[in-house]
């Protein structure tokens, strides 16, 4: 059985590269801006990255914001 990648990194031209990381701890998805050019997305386990990718569209707003 294949096993599925658990880790993704995506360049938004708006805010820079993201990693989206699969966590074991999380309960939800959880985004942190540790500095104006690295984000973190921590992604439960019964959560798809593709999912988490489309939370996080609804707030890059709050991304650039926070970065500034």
């Amino acid at each position: 059985m294949r096993r599925q990648k658990d880790y993704k990194y995506i360049e938004y031209p708006e805010i820079g590269t993201i990693f989206f990381e699969k966590s074991e701890r999380a309960k939800r998805v959880v985004i942190y801006v540790k500095s104006p050019d690295r984000v973190r997305v921590a992604v439960p386990k019964h959560i798809s990255i593709r999912k988490a990718e489309r939370y996080l569209n609804t707030k890059l707003e709050w991304i650039q914001k926070t970065q500034s």
